[in-house]
């Protein structure tokens, strides 16, 4: 029942821990093409409220297509910044 909606459970986390993580998980796929994930600066106390499987699952998607769809020896750029009540990656 994967279409079945299922109830967001948040939990803080620090954004740029976050972040570097899932660079971590997704550098053994990038090194396959000699492509590099870099972590811009962000806010290192930036803190969210996020439903993590959620997530993780939009980040595991944007950067496996960043991965897919870019040439080999090439840069992924993965930051995040805020402005007012928004924060954007």
């Amino acid at each position: 029942y994967d279409n079945m909606p299922k109830q967001l459970s948040f939990v803080e986390v620090r954004l740029h821990a976050y972040l570097q993580n899932v660079a971590l998980l997704f550098k053994p796929v990038a090194n396959k093409k000699d492509i590099a994930i870099h972590l811009d600066a962000m806010p290192h106390a930036l803190n969210l409220y996020i439903d993590e499987e959620l997530f993780m699952r939009i980040l595991q998607n944007l950067l496996s297509n960043a991965i897919k769809f870019s040439l080999p020896s090439t840069n992924i750029h993965l930051g995040a910044y805020q402005e007012g009540s928004a924060v954007y990656i």
